[in-house]
């Protein structure tokens, strides 16, 4: 085994020393032998270079591009290397194949250039060159043959003949402003024989602005720029109107025309500028240019009226006849009066009417430049006493409204006793101004307030008492003033009479006091019960509502009682016994015995009191699914008469205020309210 191994040694070793010798003995010339293959073919293997197939070559270094692609014909030097040794040898790439060429068949517009390899489609493993045998005229209208001739890098040549159709029309296209898209593309749709699409195109460009512009559109699939110049060579038509206008006024030259007519842009302008500084017929001259400066001249009419356009007047140097008549002077135009019935200062824009129902506006500026004039008076006061600025001008007058401020917002100190400058300025609408000073004296408050409603009361064992329901204090510098209870003494729980004590105090410290006189007695309503039972037992049924319940009430005190004096209103227990003994009685019997109907009857009820000084009222309050309101069963006057059931507060309210004044005046503080 260790024998055959040195055995396979010694051949291969002598192997490699004939190659070696072999080699050795071929000369460096004949070693390859040169190639040639056509343009386009693959790179030949190294091996397709030798002479001999024993020996192995191969490439030294990296092909040259243009041997790799075979694309360019020629000679060119190849080196091998075999067993280290290097070689030459050459490559030679021919191009014995001429040019395959395909005609194509081309239309164009008069004048439109086309390129010469828009004609034919070439296919060469080479680069071609086109040129013309015999080249296209494009001047001329018409068919034609175009000759080309296509020659690759190897000399082979190819000619070929190609049809061109110029159609009889340019791409430089002139048209009047305002032709139409379809008329300016009909023209080349009637020249041609081809697909034209031209759809997108007609929206690109504008054919009523004169100028040049560049139009895309396709024809058999081709992109064709159509060179477009739009021109204007026709000048304005207008029709012209008289118009009418205030003397001094103004108007505008398009004013003067109904309408124009042009495919451009048209600007309208005076000739000449016109004069409505005087009242009668007036010429005015017109002058209309379009786009492309084409201009046309006409001549219309204006009415110059004799009322002014702008006037200027000072309030209080006129009436309402003499403005009216100084505003339109003596032209017939329509005025509407309510425009001028109460002018103030400032700019007013009023509308008059011609007698063709044209409306020219006037300009009216109404001045202020006098100030106002008046006198003003001394006041006296009591301490605490306030007055408005206007209390101390004896007489005031002016051409428009007038402010009276205290000047500069010095408010006079009614707190401090003795005399005054008090300094009041008017301030007209124009912002004209008088000042005038007066005297303010202050006199020191030594008058008490007077307390009203604090009368001696009743009330039973389990009920309870609102001391302040109806009392209310007045004085004579302070006007209302709180009140004040002192209550500390009452023991509502235990029979006895018991002192009740208001005191009221006005801003000088000047103290009313007035002290009453609450009795707690021990409550025996058993017989009092029993009237009101017997009478709810005959108006009410079992099924009715709350609200049918409570007005069967209304109606039967207001059904059975007559409005007569009853002096005591202590005592609501006493006073619904004499209403139901004498059918009759003042508000506050018919309060009492509404309150025990009420209560007897399962309603929630309060007592309510009218708050005006020296002028009481007794109503109820009653609460009724779930809500309070006014129950008033005493008799209104006769020329204010109401229905005085679940009234809202809004609602006596409203009496108040548009019937009977103070009527039903309360403090809402004191009591729930209502919906």
């Amino acid at each position: 085994m260790y024998m055959k191994k040195i055995l396979r040694f010694v051949l291969l070793l002598l192997g490699s020393l004939l190659l070696l010798s072999a080699a050795a003995m071929v000369p460096l010339m004949t070693a390859l032998k040169p190639l040639t293959i056509e343009a386009g073919e693959s790179l030949p293997e190294p091996a397709a270079f030798s002479r001999f197939p024993f020996l192995t070559f191969a490439l030294d270094g990296e092909v040259a591009p243009q041997i790799a692609d075979t694309s360019v014909p020629g000679e060119y030097e190849i080196t091998l290397r075999v067993m280290g040794i290097p070689y030459q040898t050459v490559l030679t790439i021919s191009d014995t194949v001429s040019p395959a060429v395909e005609a194509v068949a081309r239309s164009c517009f008069l004048g439109e250039e086309l390129e010469i390899g828009d004609f034919v489609r070439v296919k060469d493993v080479t680069q071609t060159t086109l040129s013309y045998v015999f080249p296209p005229d494009f001047s001329l209208p018409g068919e034609q043959i175009v000759e080309i001739c296509a020659v690759d890098l190897g000399g082979n040549q190819t000619l070929a003949e190609v049809p061109l159709t110029v159609w009889g029309i340019s791409l430089d296209v002139t048209v009047e402003a305002g032709t139409s898209p379809e008329d300016v593309f009909a023209q080349i749709v009637d020249a041609v024989a081809g697909d034209v699409i031209w759809e997108d195109a007609a929206e690109q460009f504008d054919l009523h602005q004169p100028g040049e512009q560049d139009v895309p559109f396709l024809l058999d699939g081709r992109e064709v720029v159509m060179h477009l110049t739009v021109v204007d060579t026709v000048a304005p038509h207008a029709t012209v109107q008289m118009v009418s206008v205030l003397r001094g006024g103004s108007a505008e030259p398009t004013d003067f025309l109904r309408s124009i007519h042009d495919m451009t842009d048209v600007t309208v302008s005076f000739a000449e500028l016109p004069d409505f500084s005087n009242p009668g017929l007036k010429t005015v001259h017109l002058r209309l240019t379009d786009a492309a400066g084409n201009v046309t001249e006409l001549s219309a009419s204006a009415r110059v009226y004799a009322a002014p356009a702008v006037c200027t007047l000072e309030m209080g140097t006129f009436t309402p006849e003499s403005l009216r008549e100084f505003l339109l002077c003596g032209e017939k135009l329509t005025l509407d009066d309510t425009q001028i019935a109460h002018p103030t200062p400032g700019e007013v824009k009023l509308s008059l009417i011609t007698p063709r129902g044209e409306e020219l506006m006037q300009t009216v500026i109404f001045t202020d430049s006098y100030p106002p004039v008046g006198r003003p008076q001394n006041r006296t006061v009591y301490f605490g006493e306030t007055l408005e600025a206007r209390a101390f001008v004896a007489y005031a007058a002016d051409s428009t409204s007038l402010t009276m401020t205290y000047t500069d917002g010095n408010i006079p100190d009614f707190e401090e006793v003795g005399a005054h400058s008090v300094s009041v300025t008017l301030t007209d609408m124009g912002g004209n101004t008088l000042e005038l000073t007066a005297q303010l004296t202050v006199l020191p408050d030594t008058e008490p307030p007077v307390i009203y409603g604090a009368e001696n009361k009743v009330i039973y064992l389990g009920e309870t008492v609102s001391y302040l329901r109806g009392v209310s204090a007045w004085d004579n510098c302070d006007q209302s003033v709180e009140v004040k209870v002192d209550s500390s003494k009452v023991r509502i729980r235990q029979v006895g009479e018991y002192s009740v004590t208001y005191t009221a105090t006005d801003r000088s410290g000047n103290v009313a006091e007035k002290t009453v006189t609450l009795s707690v007695r021990e409550a025996n309503f058993d017989s009092l019960n029993a009237i009101a039972d017997e009478i709810l037992q005959s108006i009410l049924r079992d099924g009715m509502t709350e609200v049918q319940r409570a007005r069967a009430i209304y109606d039967w005190v207001e059904a059975n009682m007559s409005y007569t004096a009853y002096a005591d209103k202590t005592d609501y227990v006493a006073a619904a016994f004499y209403g139901f003994r004498n059918k009759r009685g003042d508000c506050f019997v018919y309060y009492a015995m509404s309150r025990v109907l009420l209560t007897r009857a399962g309603f929630e009820n309060l007592e309510i009191q009218r708050n005006i000084p020296n002028k009481p009222h007794f109503w109820n309050l009653v609460k009724v699914d779930g809500n309070w309101y006014h129950f008033d069963t005493c008799p209104h006057y006769a020329a204010h008469p109401l229905d005085a059931f679940l009234l809202t507060d809004r609602e006596v309210r409203e009496y108040s205020e548009n019937h009977v004044a103070d009527y039903y005046s309360f403090d809402a503080s004191l009591y729930p309210a209502t919906p």
